[in-house]
């Protein structure tokens, strides 16, 4: 299969992520992506960023994007079979 002019090939993981617009009636900006992971509603278990910089939390940490979007991950992962 031929996405993005690359190449998936069998055992090549393409993943199709879904950015919302919003959660829970409120911008989903990467602030709030960090409230959540770190108190998630429900039975889950709390984690954090690891390698979110003051620098991208100062630049980027509160912007929002508008709009729902999807993104396209070549993540390079192989499966098992």
């Amino acid at each position: 299969m031929s996405l993005l002019g690359k190449e998936a090939g069998k055992g090549h993981t393409l993943v199709l992520v879904l950015i919302p617009e919003l959660v829970a009636s409120k911008a989903l900006t990467l602030d709030y992506l960090g409230e959540l992971i770190q108190s998630p509603q429900g039975d889950g278990h709390g984690t954090e960023y690891r390698c979110y910089t003051d620098y991208s939390r100062d630049t980027v940490g509160s912007k929002v994007s508008g709009s729902s979007y999807g993104v396209i991950d070549d993540t390079g992962c192989t499966s098992r079979e």
